[in-house]
């Protein structure tokens, strides 16, 4: 079997914590004692409220009043799957005689600590203007904490500031091993789909994350700044694949990935009487104006697949990491049958008709000698489609091709259909029948395989149905690319006089999606 390198589509959101702060993994500061439960280490919080001020009890954008008293985090989403989320931790006071808090010329700065789990974790921040939580909630926000066993794991807090830069995160799984493609984040159009013992959600939560110029998560009790662009970006369409079905993921308009997902927020703190906002035809981006703004990600249920991501930008400068998800199809491209999402299967084209041959006149008593057979040969010259290409032999060589090389059919792209990409047409000459008539025998046998469950995969399809009734030369032979993975095989065309052997090749195939790490 022919092994290629090729690059899976995976999640991108794992951050590492940032700097900032006093945070440090002691005992002594506000919260549970250093002791680790399974799955868990001590990690820790800073943030600093700021002394009050002539406008401190006024609450206006990107300020917050002095008067914040306590704070509470609820684990909204943990890489480490022991851990079930959400989860709500106790409610911590920020005064100056709270445990972990003291008070100095710039306010009062408390380091929270926490039993966290060991792992990528988002949570949502919420402040309060009484020391119990019981008060007026003043702002709230996603941030992250990313916590390693035996280590120091802190993260810094802000409570106003300038936007410097947002990551994006989620709180969807991935899916592990989706269609060979190692951990996938995916989502459908249709509820309850199953894929192996895994539901596939419907949708998925957008986090955006903002820090400030010292690498301070921003928590605002009301709006940003300047807002985060959110934008929905087409990757790519083609066909996802598995051991029995093929879920096409072409169809709709490439350019412009609002026809597969759609991107919509409710605003926490709407302005101007405009509380949500969503993408839509022609216009794939919305803004993001508060950390507590809720965003989703969902597929549109007309959608017939494909993958896309999610990118941020403030004033127009792109920012760090990608999401990017696999959409599943809600309905079949046109001219597929079955059921969304995973077995819309490719019909089998209707054969062209044969036409009825001319009578033939009656030879004369002579007989004639019987010609040699004239071997049947697939072509000479050098012929290839969008993402499949034809080696005439001894044109081309593999490492494992023996030493008398025979013509190569070489599939090297994710399969699109059988019109653009994963099919290659070649003209199969020569032969004792076709001028003479009889049949020609397509054998693709070799090119059979099996899965776990001893399932039979047709990883190579031929066209027309063999065999194949000859009045007429040439004969065009459709070589259609139906792998799962990577294969190699020989395809055999024979008259029972001669046969053809046709090596087929058939790469691996993969998303490749750039990860950009926070410098």
């Amino acid at each position: 079997m022919l092994r290629r390198r090729f690059v899976v589509l995976g999640i991108v959101a794992t951050l590492a914590a940032c700097g900032g702060g006093g945070g440090s993994s002691s005992p002594s500061g506000n919260g549970p004692a250093n002791t680790s439960p399974s799955g868990l280490a001590p990690a820790s919080f800073t943030i600093t409220i700021p002394k009050a001020s002539g406008s401190a009890l006024k609450r206006s954008p990107k300020t917050v009043p002095a008067g914040t008293e306590s704070i509470k985090f609820t684990l909204l989403k943990s890489d480490n799957p022991a851990i079930t989320t959400p989860s709500v931790s106790p409610v911590y006071p920020l005064l100056a005689t709270s445990p972990g808090c003291t008070s100095g010329s710039g306010g009062i700065t408390c380091t929270i600590q926490l039993q966290a789990p060991v792992g990528t974790n988002i949570y949502l921040a919420e402040v309060f203007a009484t020391p119990d939580g019981s008060g007026t909630h003043i702002g709230s926000g996603a941030v992250r904490l990313t916590v390693v066993a035996n280590a120091t794991n802190s993260a810094s807090l802000t409570l106003a500031g300038p936007i410097a830069a947002a990551y994006t995160a989620t709180d969807e799984a991935p899916i592990p091993n989706f269609f060979g493609d190692g951990p996938t984040l995916v989502l459908s159009p249709l509820a309850g789909v199953m894929y192996n013992t895994t539901t596939i959600p419907t949708s998925a939560r957008v986090f955006v994350v903002a820090l400030d110029a010292a690498g301070n998560q921003i928590i605002t009790p009301d709006t940003f700044d300047r807002p985060v662009t959110l934008t929905l970006n087409y990757v790519q369409t083609g066909y996802f694949t598995d051991s029995a079905h093929r879920s096409p993921l072409g169809g709709g308009n490439p350019n412009d990935p609002t026809t597969y997902a759609l991107l919509s927020t409710t605003y926490a703190f709407p302005a101007g009487g405009i509380t949500t906002a969503s993408t839509s035809a022609g216009n794939p981006s919305i803004l993001i104006n508060s950390p507590a703004d809720q965003t989703v990600i969902s597929p549109i249920s007309t959608s017939t697949g494909a993958i896309v991501s999610i990118t941020s930008s403030i004033a127009s400068t792109p920012q760090p990491l990608t999401l990017t998800y696999a959409i599943l199809n809600g309905s079949c491209p046109s001219g597929d049958i079955g059921s969304p999402p995973f077995n819309c299967n490719q019909p089998s084209p209707t054969p062209s008709p044969t036409p009825s041959p001319s009578p033939t006149p009656s030879p004369s008593p002579t007989p004639s000698p019987t010609p040699s057979p004239t071997p049947l040969m697939w072509p000479t010259s050098q012929q290839s489609d969008q993402f499949a290409s034809y080696y005439p032999t001894g044109t081309f060589q593999f490492n494992n091709v023996p030493p008398n090389s025979i013509p190569v059919v070489d599939f090297n792209s994710l399969p699109q259909n059988v019109s653009n990409g994963n099919s290659i047409n070649l003209v199969l000459s020569g032969g004792a029948t076709l001028t003479t008539g009889g049949t020609v025998t397509l054998d693709a046998s070799s090119c059979l395989s099996t899965d776990g469950n001893g399932n039979t995969i047709t990883n190579v399809i031929l066209f027309p149905t063999s065999p194949i009734t000859t009045t007429s030369t040439p004969i065009t032979v459709t070589v259609v690319n139906n792998a799962t993975s990577a294969i190699g095989c020989v395809v055999n065309a024979s008259d029972g006089s001669t046969t053809a052997p046709l090596q087929v090749y058939i790469g691996n195939y993969g998303v490749t999606v750039n990860r950009v790490k926070r410098k």
